[in-house]
């Protein structure tokens, strides 16, 4: 009997050698042989190898709680990369390819994407099937112009396209007379010939599956180098959660590592939270902040919502894709299937949305983790970056880094690099760090840091921000009206807004309004205290005072109005904020 490789161990049971008279030789002989199946496979069960690990049932969320009241309550957190691991929690790479397997079906798939991260770069089109991936046509140059058509860039990838799709409906015409094809119809259809047809992809398709695909080789490798600031803080955090440490290779196919990624749809961050799922995993996301953005904090909730679909689905492929797709979707597919298998799911499942990307997103996955392993195989001299030894401090009240820059030496720069999370008005000059948030500093500036907030003045913290609110934009309003109306600055609206060009405004457009500071010393006498409101045709003080979940009472005193009924059109009126 062969064990993990060691040499063949006699078994009394089975050699014919002579044995001394024992306690099994003196029972029946099918009894004796059960205990020693018994023994042995309780013995199996303690030395086996994990599989798959079971999430939590009921994964805690991270949610801001208990703003500190004295300064020696500022510090939330200490390193992300001190070596915390339990030995039980650690989990070898090398190990999980059972977690993630490869079927022989996806191979093809496996192939054409570690060729896209690894050799073709990011000026450079691989034009392809869009299902049988091993169907490679050509390489567009983006730089270079086609010679015949005298294209460059993305025109000459359509054109090449194009040409693609004549030639290949030219070889569907005689699929059936090959030796009628000339040379180039000859080759193409040696191309599928051989290649088990799918019954949702028809040969007689693939004029309309010609794919561009652009190479990420260049960014991968970047990507790859990012890592080495984060990804043993996200090891860490998915260890914590009893979860593959595998996984904490996803944002290379996400973002390669960019916590200000932002794609076509919305996804945001390093992860490429949505807005509602971002929520739904406990992600703070309002007009001060985006923890879809910070690196860490969206890895707990990536940690969170990856435990919760493989608790669901129950399969790490389907799990990852459902990171993509959707984990209701991948019900869907289980379902319509038949089949948890995700080679037969990529192959059979027709929903809705469930394209190129979903298909794809496993595949790439386990494509990133191996050329990750692998980063000097592929990538000569490649080096990740130093790791960022951060430590997190809660800001008990709203702040602005200018003042921190002022008492404790921390540069806006540098402090917007480690918070991505915080909006770009908090950078501004009028901006503000909202309380209660978890600041990112350097490790080795903390103790400057808890010495110079000790000596800011009471004056230079505000007590609150106002709540964001929004406008829409009126016939012929422009910024600068919309500036005077709620008291702040046409620059600071254009950026909180995002607007390159503040003259153009279009009537109905919605306007979002940054939260305005109340100091401690603010007295509501034409400082920070208040915001503007112009009073508009039919508005009366009732409605006023509701829009601003205030009181005509308090309004009316704040302004000196002796007869609340006896507001004008185009008055300007000071709401107190709080």
């Amino acid at each position: 009997m062969q064990l993990d490789g060691q040499d063949t161990i006699p078994n009394p049971l089975f050699d014919s050698r002579p044995q001394k008279r024992g306690f099994f030789s003196q029972l029946p002989r099918w009894t004796a042989r059960l205990i020693l199946v018994g023994l042995f496979l309780h013995f199996f069960t303690l030395i086996r190898p994990p599989t798959a690990p079971l999430p939590p049932a009921t994964p805690p969320l991270d949610i801001l709680t208990n703003i500190p009241s004295s300064l020696s309550d500022l510090r939330v957190g200490m390193t992300f990369w001190e070596e915390r691991f339990h030995a039980k929690k650690r989990m070898d790479l090398l190990k999980e390819k059972d977690l993630f397997p490869l079927p022989d079906a996806l191979s093809p798939q496996f192939d054409f994407w570690k060729k896209v991260f690894t050799q073709y770069t990011q000026r450079q089109v691989v034009i392809h099937d869009d299902w049988y991936l091993n169907v490679i046509y050509g390489v567009v140059d983006l730089d270079e112009a086609d010679e015949e058509s005298g294209l460059s860039g993305w025109d000459a990838v359509n054109a090449a396209k194009k040409e693609v799709e004549t030639r290949l409906a030219g070889m569907i015409e005689k699929w059936d007379r090959p030796k009628t094809m000339n040379r180039d119809q000859r080759r193409l259809y040696n191309m599928f010939k051989d290649l088990p047809e799918s019954p949702r992809f028809p040969v007689k398709d693939a004029p309309k599956r010609v794919r561009g695909q652009l190479g990420q080789a260049d960014s991968f490798r970047q990507g790859i180098a990012f890592s080495g600031r984060y990804i043993g803080a996200i090891q860490e955090i998915f260890a914590e959660k009893d979860l593959p440490l595998s996984l904490a290779c996803l944002p290379l196919i996400e973002s390669a590592f960019n916590p200000y990624s932002l794609s076509y749809v919305g996804a945001a961050g390093m992860w490429q939270f949505m807005l509602a799922t971002g929520k739904q995993f406990g992600l703070k996301i309002d007009g001060h902040l985006d923890e879809r953005r910070d690196p860490l904090i969206a890895a707990r909730a990536a940690a969170r919502l990856l435990a919760h679909n493989y608790k669901t689905l129950g399969s790490w492929p389907l799990a990852i894709t459902a990171y993509n797709y959707g984990l209701q979707g991948m019900m869907n597919a289980v379902r319509d299937v038949g089949s948890d298998r995700i080679e037969e799911i990529v192959a059979r499942f027709d929903g809705s949305r469930f394209d190129f990307a979903s298909r794809n997103f496993y595949v790439e996955f386990i494509v990133g983790v191996e050329v990750y392993k692998d980063r000097e195989r592929y990538y000569e001299g490649i080096v990740l970056d130093d790791p960022l030894e951060i430590v997190q401090v809660r800001i008990p009240n709203p702040i602005g880094v200018e003042t921190l820059e002022k008492y404790c030496g921390l540069e806006v720069e540098i402090l917007r690099r480690l918070n991505p999370a915080l909006h770009k008005t908090a950078f501004s000059k009028e901006g503000l760090i909202p309380g209660g948030y978890r600041l990112n500093i350097l490790a080795h500036a903390e103790p400057d840091f808890l010495a110079g907030y000790a000596k800011i003045p009471a004056a230079e913290k505000a007590v609150k921000v106002s709540a964001a609110r929004k406008h829409r934009v009126r016939s012929r309003q422009t910024l600068s009206h919309i500036a005077e109306l709620y008291g702040t600055s046409v620059r600071n609206l254009a950026r909180f807004n995002g607007l390159t060009n503040p003259r153009r405004l279009r009537a109905g457009q919605m306007i979002k309004i940054p939260g305005t500071r109340i100091g401690k010393d603010s007295k509501g006498s034409g400082g920070s205290g208040f915001i503007r409101h112009r009073v508009r045709k039919g508005q009366t003080l009732i409605k006023i005072a509701k829009l601003y979940n205030t009181s005509p009472k308090v309004i009316a005193e704040y302004n000196s109005i002796k007869n609340p009924r006896k507001i004008l059109a185009g008055q300007l009126l000071k709401i107190p904020e709080g």
